[in-house]
């Protein structure tokens, strides 16, 4: 005790610190140290002075075997009367190292735990085992609903849902689902501090110990207002282009190009315009081929091919034969990565249109003939072709848009051409210019 010189080392001491028999004997103790932030004489002090009160010092220290391994004994040092050597310290080492690293291990699985619950986004409670109070809360608890964590610890859980009705209508989901699964997973409102409603996505899970006894509940929540607004939006959205679509004139269509390839939506005016029903192309992914007239069939390719956004004239051939003419108009819809998956376009009758094309072309074509013959007969004012054309339809009692529409002019140029035959007949006016035309005969 004197000077710290080892007088005597058991087999199992020897073993533990790899020594031979007897070879620690006349070391200083200090050579079974390994260096430590706590000094050897701090903790040399530390012994003596348990020594005087208690008679005993039991404590953990950190060794050195020969070799140099450093490892953990559980110390337990007591004096004792040697005969030859007077008072001297007696020590009993156990070595500890394992359970000093699982201990370690266990501390360092905590504070990760403690780190992973504060920095979660979602909130995450710990109740109790029946799911009405609440023992734990993270960081997220405090800013998703508004309350300090003093005010949620010990707190039943009834005042984070909307009213009574649905804490009890929870209560009575959550055991059967964990008995059964030990999973509790659904949607439903919460209320913040400011009364403000939140929807929120929890799950719950149970906590067990090794004899499967449920000890408390995990219960982690997501905020998911601005989703569920968003999903309302759009749903509200598509609800409006419903309704817009069905009751529109025209037809409102979305072909999916991805496979399978179908109409995912053509709207009621199909009906009317074709005589097929949406039903028909649905359950038909080729009827929207096989409506296109044969001659227009390439045309309708090349539309699709080149995706073409420019309105195309293409015929249709009904479902009672007969053919119409129709404008299209096609959208490209592409999805993330740029594929191109949909074609979204609007499509209208425009028979009646091409019908009153043809007639004022075929009008247009007869006109044009009178004109000629009678240019050849007479024309003494020498006025062009297109304005003995103009002439024709001023003595017909037609305004400048009609002659603009009948000889497809812009309404400026018929002005022109009316202003040139006044100044060339030198007449008053259009009415003036037409009598003249016939009495003359230059007009039949």
């Amino acid at each position: 005790a004197s000077d710290g010189v080892i007088v005597y080392t058991n087999p199992s001491f020897e073993r533990l610190f790899g020594y031979g028999p007897g070879e620690l004997i006349g070391t200083h103790v200090s050579v079974l140290n390994a260096p430590t932030k706590k000094s050897p004489e701090k903790t040399a002090r530390e012994i003596i002075a348990a020594l005087d009160r208690t008679g005993v010092w039991r404590g953990e220290i950190l060794n050195i075997k020969k070799d140099g391994t450093p490892f953990w004994c559980a110390a337990n040092v007591s004096t004792f009367d040697h005969p030859t050597h007077g008072s001297v310290w007696v020590t009993y080492h156990t070595d500890i190292t394992e359970r000093k690293r699982a201990e370690d291990a266990l501390r360092a699985s905590k504070l990760l735990q403690e780190k992973t619950f504060e920095s979660l986004d979602e909130v995450v409670f710990i109740v109790e085992p029946t799911g009405r109070t609440i023992i734990a809360c993270n960081a997220a608890a405090e800013r998703v609903f508004g309350y300090s964590e003093k005010e949620m610890l010990g707190r039943n859980t009834e005042f984070l849902h909307v009213d009574r009705a649905m804490y009890e209508e929870f209560g009575r989901k959550l055991l059967p689902a964990l008995e059964a699964d030990g999973v509790l997973h659904t949607d439903y409102q919460a209320r913040r501090k400011d009364g403000t409603v939140l929807a929120t996505d929890h799950t719950v899970t149970e906590i067990v110990d090794d004899s499967g006894r449920r000890t408390g509940l995990v219960s982690i929540i997501r905020d998911i207002t601005e989703r569920k607004q968003a999903e309302e939006a759009l749903r509200e959205s598509e609800e409006r282009f419903r309704l817009l679509a069905d009751h529109a004139q025209d037809i409102i269509f979305r072909y999916r190009l991805a496979e399978p390839p179908r109409m995912e939506y053509i709207s009621p005016a199909l009906a009317r315009i074709t005589g097929y029903s949406p039903k028909e192309f649905y359950a038909d992914p080729s009827l929207s081929y096989q409506l296109i007239h044969p001659d227009d069939q390439d045309t309708f390719r090349r539309m699709i091919r080149e995706r073409w956004t420019d309105p195309v004239e293409l015929r249709w051939i009904c479902k009672d034969g007969s053919v119409i003419w129709t404008e299209q108009r096609n959208t490209s819809i592409f999805d993330e990565s740029g594929n191109l998956i949909a074609i979204e376009g609007v499509a209208r009758d425009i028979t009646e249109r091409k019908q009153t094309q043809e007639a004022l072309h075929q009008a247009r074509e007869l006109l044009e003939g009178r004109v000629e013959r009678q240019m050849v007969r007479r024309n003494p004012y020498r006025l062009t072709f297109r304005e003995f054309t103009v002439l024709h339809l001023v003595a017909a009692g037609r305004a400048n848009k009609e002659i603009a529409r009948e000889l497809d002019i812009s309404v400026l140029t018929a002005h022109k051409h009316v202003a040139n035959i006044l100044g060339k007949m030198n007449a008053a006016s259009r009415t003036e210019a037409g009598v003249r035309a016939l009495r003359e005969g230059l007009l039949d």
